[in-house]
């Protein structure tokens, strides 16, 4: 039985927003567990448009201010600065909860928190520590820089991994793809296997649903001008949201308008913010593209209207190397328009994703370097607009539905804390 008074400090950094971490969070509350949430402000969005959705959650977010996040985070060595600021002032709030925290649950920057949590954990004897791994740091410094500092980051980081992570006594991934990376790289032969968990991106089904634009477009009405709204009602919206950036291959993006900059059937809808947002947007200016549409940031609560604005979703991944973040990637936003029954196109590498949409016949997956066949998919998707829809829906339902992680989240609970 889970106790009714266990306590979980659950740590989330986040450039964009907690994201899963308040997913995780309310699976737990879910479950009669006390949750308090350590964060930052996210990077790349106004923290208020964040926590304006934890209505429904019960948790303590206790927000650490990091100084001068958003200039620091372009460079490499500002990013670490960032990280272990952050790391070290969550460490010092912990040490508050000391006593009576049971298990620290660990969302990153990997291996940051990770080693603060097994810090505490040795500090007290019964604290079990769990680290959810869903990004792949540092392999994912490949994005920013390929020079010889910051493959030394590297090598170093996935030593500081590999000795991290057996400290802690739960290990969980996002894909089975993933889960073979990190038993290969960073485990083998140091815990058992069964220590690592695979619980994917979880959404409540009841809340994300398919609705029709007029139903979306009511609840946002004060966010849209009158313009937009009638190019959503009058075009095919296809839709990109969340993180704007090149460490997901967000530039492909400008290929793409190219590509469609006289088709007046469209709307680009770009929803987010990020590093590679300017670019985009002065490519918009500068040559005249007028279907292309940027709006938002949103509230994540709003995120299940906005998404219903879209016909089709875009998901970008991928990178000009074949390097492990690419291969096994799994973005939140797969889920989310997946529970919206968006048909969706990826432009990426990635394994699991690829694997899901061909299963359940969701949408289409293109290669980045065979992007000039895109105009011939999407013709596909609208001549059986319906089917791809409702194959969408059904693959959300069928395999990330929000209460298929509790089983999981109690089987871990449950086990003790490793010696």
């Amino acid at each position: 039985m889970i106790k009714d008074n266990l306590r979980i400090i659950l740590l989330s950094g986040s450039d964009f927003s907690p994201g899963r971490a308040l997913y995780i969070g309310k699976a737990l509350e879910s479950l009669g567990l006390e949750v308090t949430i350590l964060t930052h402000e996210p990077i790349y969005q106004k923290g208020q448009t964040v926590y304006e959705d934890t209505d429904s959650l019960k948790a303590r977010i206790l927000k650490i201010k990091v100084p001068f996040a958003k200039a620091l985070h372009s460079s490499l060595l500002g990013r670490l600065a960032i990280y272990t600021v952050f790391s070290f002032l969550a460490f010092i709030k912990l040490l508050k909860f000391l006593n009576s925290v049971n298990v620290v649950y660990s969302r990153g920057p990997h291996p940051f928190t990770d080693f603060i949590s097994v810090l505490v954990k040795n500090l007290r004897k019964g604290i079990k520590v769990v680290s959810d791994i869903t990004d792949l740091w540092p392999e994912s410094l490949t994005f920013m820089s390929e020079n010889l500092f910051s493959k030394t980051l590297q090598l170093i980081g996935i030593c500081l991994n590999r000795v991290v992570y057996k400290q802690c006594d739960y290990i969980i991934v996002h894909n089975r793809y993933f889960k073979e990376y990190v038993w290969r790289i960073y485990l083998r032969g140091q815990i058992e296997r069964s220590r690592i968990f695979i619980i994917p991106h979880v959404i409540d089904t009841r809340e994300f649903v398919p609705l029709t634009k007029i139903e979306a477009v009511d609840h946002l009405r004060k966010y849209l001008d009158d313009c937009l709204i009638h190019q959503i009602f009058t075009k095919v919206v296809v839709g990109y949201s969340g993180l704007i950036s090149n460490t997901i291959g967000s530039d492909i993006l400008v290929e793409v308008f190219k590509l469609f900059e006289n088709d007046n059937r469209f709307i680009f809808l770009i929803i987010g913010e990020g590093p590679l947002k300017q670019k985009l947007t002065n490519f918009v200016k500068q040559n005249n593209v007028r279907n292309v549409v940027f709006a938002g940031p949103f509230p994540h609560k709003l995120m299940k209207y906005v998404i219903n604005l879209f016909d089709i979703a875009i998901i970008t991944s991928y990178h000009k190397k074949m390097i492990a973040p690419s291969i096994y990637w799994f973005p939140k936003k797969f889920v989310e328009y997946a529970a919206c029954g968006k048909p969706i196109i990826f432009i990426g590498l990635s394994k699991f994703v690829r694997e899901k949409i061909q299963k359940y016949k969701a949408g289409i997956t293109i290669y980045p370097f065979k992007i000039n066949g895109i105009n011939d998919q999407i013709n596909e998707i609208m001549q059986h607009y319906s089917e791809f829809s409702t194959n969408s829906r059904g693959m959300a339902t069928k395999e990330f539905d929000y209460f298929g992680a509790l089983r999981i989240f109690q089987e871990i609970l449950k086990k003790k804390p490793s010696p």
